[in-house]
């Protein structure tokens, strides 16, 4: 990443390279180039790809939202009934 990161700040980065990465690393382009823009604002995203990234719009269901969501089915399923 601090490779990508060099070439990018030197103007040299094409999206061949970053799409490499991404299929090396196992993530989509837009994944890399997100990560390139966390490393630009704070060096040490460079060390950890993804993990200090922001997550813009991601949203993750776990059981407590799934037991909620099922209140919620359940509740207006009897108020559309009555």
């Amino acid at each position: 990443m601090r490779r990508l990161l060099a070439l990018r700040r030197e103007g040299k980065l094409t999206t061949g390279q970053v799409r490499s990465a991404a299929d090396m690393l196992g993530v989509r382009e837009r994944a890399v180039w997100r990560w390139l823009a966390a490393a630009e604002e704070d060096e040490a995203a460079a060390a950890a790809p993804g993990e200090r990234a922001p997550h813009y719009g991601r949203f993750m269901v776990n059981d407590e939202i799934r037991a909620l969501l099922g209140c919620g089915r359940a509740t207006s399923r009897r108020s559309i009934v009555s």
